[in-house]
């Protein structure tokens, strides 16, 4: 996905192009201190975490980076209306309430459609609403019948997860979607990773 960053977005929040080209560094899976002064700054703003031999990136800060994007990149907000209403269908389809009493299965409305957006520009997919709707019971059903949501995604990251280990991000509902006649039985098994804090 090719995506724009505003200065004037950034300085908002106190932040600068060069501030968040050091925090990108981060968040691609970098570790270690490459710039004392400005790791400082990132800490302070909760956009690091501090570790033994240096800093990095808090995934808990994933949307305010989306925002700053989705802030940025007048082409990305074209997308949100459709995809307002998709992510109610969604999150209609999901548990209510929280997973294991901390973490909101559906998350909001503008969250579920920011992320839909992200994935359709990430991976230059196209996909039908029913396709979404279709795949996403297929998902919940799942665990439901085997009565036992432990190791079911988010509903956020079912649609687009960040492995910070390798750099990349994976979407379970792509996945799904592109393989609705063949995905192997064992794929929903409960050794998948949910990825609830990526």
């Amino acid at each position: 996905m090719k995506a724009m960053i505003s200065a004037s977005v950034l300085a908002k929040d106190g932040l600068t192009l060069k501030d968040f080209g050091i925090l990108l560094y981060y968040v691609d899976g970098g570790t270690g201190d490459i710039c004392p002064e400005i790791t400082e700054m990132l800490w302070k703003k909760n956009l690091l975490t501090k570790m033994l031999d240096g800093y990095s990136y808090n995934p808990f800060q994933n949307k305010k980076v989306q925002d700053w994007i989705f802030a940025s990149t007048p082409k990305l907000e074209t997308g949100l209306p459709r995809f307002k209403a998709l992510a109610d269908k969604l999150r209609e389809i999901y548990p209510s309430g929280m997973k294991d009493g901390r973490y909101s299965w559906r998350d909001n409305t503008m969250t579920i459609a920011k992320k839909l957006v992200l994935l359709q520009e990430k991976f230059q997919s196209s996909f039908t609403d029913e396709e979404a709707i279709e795949a996403t019971k297929k998902y919940v059903e799942s665990f439901r019948q085997r009565g036992d949501f432990t190791y079911m995604q988010l509903l956020k990251y079912f649609i687009l997860k960040r492995d910070n280990e390798r750099g990349e991000e994976t979407s379970t509902l792509l996945t799904l979607i592109q393989n609705k006649d063949d995905v192997p039985q064992d794929f929903f098994g409960s050794s998948y990773d949910t990825g609830e804090l990526r």
